[in-house]
């Protein structure tokens, strides 16, 4: 079925933060008009897909037409394997995280950090399965005045502890120097300490309004 508008219900998710967009399994997702798309995440900040066929092949067809310019994770605070061999489509857990994902700014501890985010569940969870998603600027303005000035005046520092072999896996390099060269061009402090573990430091305004 080509995919139009017409051919998709929309509705808002829950607590007012994104939009649903209900589609059929005969809709091909990538085929959904790129412009409305764009329009609609700049306006709801979120969107949820549901109902649509989609397969891995598909939704990277999907992102690539929305977004041309993928970062790879590098440093990033948990080990992530690529799916089919691309260096941007990762899983998001490691099997052993068996334990909820508060609510978090993705790798807010760097300077250089996604602006758009894509998520694909291949399988759903059995019972209770959810992704928190918050509209950052309504919750800080919801804060106390007192809090917000707290936050404004004050910075927040990010500090990394990476042992030995761990570093290894998420700069996706074994030479420190290739780390602090990452490190340098995303403002962080880089400590090879004598275990041979890294520790990174970057300090930031604790608050970042669009």
């Amino acid at each position: 079925m080509t995919a139009t508008l017409t051919s998709v219900r929309r509705e808002p998710l829950a607590g007012g933060v994104g939009e649903i967009w209900n589609g059929e399994p005969d809709i091909a997702i990538e085929d959904l008009p790129a412009r409305d798309i764009a329009a609609a995440l700049r306006k709801h900040g979120a969107l949820l897909f549901r109902g649509f066929g989609v397969d891995t092949a598909a939704f990277k067809r999907f992102t690539d037409g929305l977004c041309p310019d993928f970062m790879r994770y590098e440093g990033g605070a948990s080990a992530r394997k690529k799916v089919d061999g691309h260096e941007t489509l990762l899983t998001v857990t490691e099997p052993s995280m068996l334990h909820g994902i508060p609510l978090h700014g993705e790798m807010y501890y760097m300077k250089k950090r996604p602006s758009v985010l894509f998520f694909y569940c291949k399988t759903p969870a059995a019972k209770d399965g959810e992704t928190t998603v918050a509209d950052g600027v309504a919750l800080y303005r919801g804060l106390k005045p007192e809090t917000r000035r707290y936050f404004t005046e004050h910075k927040i520092r990010y500090l990394c502890t990476y042992p030995d072999g761990r570093w290894q896996q998420l700069f996706q390099t074994s030479e420190p120097e290739e780390v602090e060269a990452h490190c340098k061009e995303n403002d962080l402090e880089f400590h090879l300490q004598a275990d041979n573990s890294v520790v990174t430091e970057y300090l930031t305004s604790a608050v970042s309004m669009p």
